[in-house]
């Protein structure tokens, strides 16, 4: 609606609505059991959106102005019913009621809404100076009254310097140039709908005849918006009409009351907690090139490079205390200073040659004695076990032992491109990259601990087998009863690479010869995804993190690697 020149109002209503149903059998003749499995699943998502917003424009000669009020509100909601059952009399009637059995009755009903307040205004002169300030006001269900409503302004200034009057020289090369700074914050409430409220679920046992429900998650009435706070600083350049772009940004972040689930100790009844969790810090520079080397009537080539180079820290966090995370025997470690995640473990020095190797002098006394696993009353290691670095030095390899060993986090990562065109052929490859990060690869770390019956990897035959044997890996004992395979060094493994991402040749017929065919435009094409690697990683893939934890990552337990994709195309316009 326009309510006078250069003011309109706009509202717009809108809802998505989308059924999702599922099912599967499973014939008994394919099971060793001859048990037939049956399963039934439907979603129902819905979700609203009302937005409204007042927009102003005003030019006047060098002078160019506009604004945005609005306001929106947003809700989801989601409901969903599965059913499972086994052991049915008819195989080929698939309903619930033919099931013998009903393994799996499970209804859920989810929501949450968000409402949104929000301003901009833009400022433009003369196409050289522009200024930009955003203001939102954010509330979401999924935090309580107390903390629903987050406060996210920023602010933006660009200066042209190559349309100064003072650079008219230099425009035969100088094409473009603009500096870029920008600050502002910009919230996250990646939590659960309800998590603030506390979770419960009903037991599948019965007391008394009745369904009993157990508290599952504490309730956190105080949990609120996650906030990031940039500061940006950016360049802008092209040189020779464009033949030369470079693209350079630096900035800080710095993210407080970090939302993450806090391990508990055992005796609260409960695994962990969701909180407003401390405060990280991101500080980084990102530098993108393009060329466009050769450009004639036959042959084009370009060519694009970008990196990155980030490090984090985390600021503070909630009690000042270490937070260790596990999963699959495998530690992370949040500690003030330290980088978010990194590998938390023992320190491997290689391997007892034999029992008479282990050797342990009381720095006090001058005594000699074993090194022992746990405590003085533990087993001492012998021949063919693990020697651990023994921080503090007491004989006796247990948590206290325990040092930053890995990090996951890669020192730059980046990709690179090119293109080359003759004629109506195009060839386009590009690579990406990360270099420094470091891999714990659980899979090979539990498979070596030998709890279950698997294939071990080939470098177990360099084990060690007998006393004088020298190695760095250790003897082979089944269920591992001296944790010689323990979130350790030896299981750390850097996990930089180089990957062709993508190739791919294409062909496009002349104009003159699909006007000939009665066809606007034919093109044929080839292509190949993740065709090479090159790495030193040992595992499948080193583009890798099992772990569905935030605060670990890095981390490899046997996920399945990237297929490598070939794609035949072909375009055809009448």
């Amino acid at each position: 609606i326009s309510i006078i020149r250069g003011l309109n109002l706009r509202t717009t209503v809108s809802l998505e609505s989308r059924g999702i149903e599922q099912e599967s059998y499973f014939p008994r003749t394919y099971d060793s059991k001859h048990i037939d499995v049956y399963n039934y699943k439907t979603e129902d998502i819905k979700k609203y959106l009302w937005e409204t917003t007042l927009t102003y424009r005003k030019k006047v000669r060098k002078h160019s102005f506009d604004a945005v009020l609005g306001c929106s509100f947003q809700r989801n909601i989601n409901k969903a019913v599965t059913l499972s059952g086994k052991n049915f009399m008819d195989e080929t009637l698939h309903v619930i009621q033919n099931a013998a059995q009903w393994t799996k009755i499970y209804q859920s009903a989810s929501e949450y809404a968000m409402n949104s307040y929000f301003g901009r205004a833009n400022y433009n002169f003369d196409e050289k100076y522009l200024i930009s300030a955003t203001l939102r006001v954010d509330g979401s269900s999924r935090f309580g009254s107390d903390s629903r409503y987050g406060f996210f302004p920023s602010v933006s200034l660009g200066w042209r310097f190559s349309a100064e009057e003072f650079l008219r020289g230099a425009s035969s090369w100088l094409t473009e140039g603009k500096l870029r700074l920008s600050a502002g914050q910009t919230g996250n409430q990646s939590v659960g709908n309800y998590t603030w409220l506390g979770e419960y679920a009903t037991s599948s046992s019965r007391y008394d005849g009745e369904v009993a429900v157990t508290n599952t998650a504490l309730s956190n009435r105080t949990l609120g918006w996650e906030t990031t706070t940039q500061y940006n600083a950016g360049l802008d350049l092209a040189f020779l009409r464009g033949r030369i772009s470079l693209t350079a940004d630096a900035y800080i972040k710095l993210t407080d009351d970090l939302l993450f689930s806090s391990p508990l100790p055992s005796h609260t009844g409960f695994g962990k907690r969701s909180e407003n969790f401390g405060s990280i810090s991101n500080k980084g520079i990102e530098l993108s090139l393009q060329t466009i080397n050769i450009e004639t009537a036959n042959w084009g080539w370009k060519t694009n490079f970008n990196i990155s180079f980030n490090r984090n820290r985390i600021e503070s966090l909630s009690y000042g205390e270490d937070v260790i995370y596990s999963t699959n025997d495998v530690f992370a470690l949040a500690r003030v200073g330290e980088p978010v995640g990194v590998f938390y473990g023992w320190r491997a020095l290689g391997v007892y040659e034999s029992d008479a190797a282990n050797v342990w002098t009381d720095p006090a006394t001058g005594e000699t004695r074993k090194v022992y696993k746990g405590s003085t009353y533990g087993d001492a290691f012998g021949g063919g076990d693990m020697k651990w670095d023994d921080i503090n030095n007491d004989g006796i390899i247990n948590d206290d032992d325990r040092v930053i060993i890995g990090n996951p986090h890669p020192d730059f990562i980046g990709g690179f491109g090119t293109s080359l065109v003759y004629k109506n052929f195009t060839l386009d490859a590009y690579f990406s990259y990360s270099w420094g990060n470091d891999i714990i690869n659980a899979q090979r770390l539990n498979r070596n601990k030998m709890t279950n019956i698997s294939n071990l990897e080939t470098d177990a035959l360099s084990r060690w087998r007998k006393d004088g044997d020298v190695t760095d890996f250790p003897k082979l004992v089944a269920a591992d009863p001296m944790e010689n395979f323990r979130c350790s060094t030896f299981s750390i493994e850097d996990g930089s690479y180089i990957r062709l991402k993508d190739i791919s040749l294409s062909y496009s017929l002349p104009e003159n010869v699909c006007k000939k065919l009665k066809m606007k435009q034919f093109d044929i094409s080839v292509n190949a995804s993740n065709l090479l690697t090159w790495t030193n990683y040992s595992g499948y893939d080193p583009e890798v993190n099992t772990s569905t934890q935030t605060v670990i990552t890095g981390l490899d337990n046997g996920a399945f690697p990237k297929s490598r994709v070939y794609t035949l195309g072909v375009k055809l316009i009448f």
